[in-house]
């Protein structure tokens, strides 16, 4: 994808190009380095301090992906998830956009009403979340 975008420094009274924009996916272009930069933090989770390497997001990334294939997510399918933002957020959306399929995101934050309205527009084959940590029950829901 080569896009040609010209930006204005009207400060500076230049005109500036734009960055070069490769030719990946996301999780293609974050995980394409993931060896070299090994043990460098990849993610922090501000609320608890939690971080993950590149080699740990890429681990995360890779099985999470399987998971979803295993469990009959194809690309082309759409992920509802719902979560804050956190580690295991950027991992599912990696892992999902990685097998090729669309990631819907969905607030936890909002009204029961909201996310009805969301979940009928964007018509999810799958819907996932963050479990919460007192209850031991499924996560995931697929559509039949």
């Amino acid at each position: 994808m080569n896009a040609v975008i010209i930006e204005r420094d009207a400060a500076a009274g230049r005109t500036l190009p734009a960055p070069a924009i490769p030719d990946l996916t996301l999780p293609q272009f974050v995980l394409g380095a993931a060896d070299r930069r090994g043990a460098k933090r990849a993610l922090v989770d501000a609320a608890t301090g939690h971080e993950l390497s590149y080699t740990g997001l890429a681990v995360a990334v890779r099985e999470s992906a399987a998971g979803l294939s295993a469990r009959g997510v194809r690309p082309g399918d759409v992920l509802a998830l719902c979560a804050p933002n956190c580690i295991e957020f950027a991992v599912a959306c990696y892992a999902a956009t990685s097998i090729g399929a669309v990631v819907t995101t969905v607030n936890p934050l909002c009204t029961g009403d909201e996310i009805s309205r969301q979940l009928r527009q964007t018509g999810p084959d799958v819907a996932t979340s963050q479990r919460a940590p007192s209850y031991p029950g499924p996560r995931s829901w697929r559509r039949s």
